[in-house]
């Protein structure tokens, strides 16, 4: 299979902890590793300003801004 990284590949942000990543699951946010309920923040600004509201909450400290690329992994094989 052919793998091909663009530079224009569409970026977001992540922020985790040791927790695990900030997720968004059924109107609350929580931690967790499961990549469909990951809460991608568009910019850095964004995830920077959850950081600061999130300062003074137990549980979100530590919090660490992740760089997330979307690529294209290749053609996909038709079932």
């Amino acid at each position: 299979m052919e793998y091909t990284i663009y530079n224009e590949s569409l970026v977001h942000y992540a922020l985790r902890n040791e927790k695990g990543y900030v997720i968004f699951d059924h109107g609350h946010y929580g931690f967790g590793f499961d990549m469909t309920k990951i809460d991608f923040f568009p910019s850095i600004d964004k995830a920077k300003q959850f950081i600061e509201e999130t300062k003074n909450t137990k549980g979100y400290e530590n919090l660490q801004i992740r760089k997330v690329k979307v690529i294209d992994m290749g053609e996909a094989n038709e079932i």
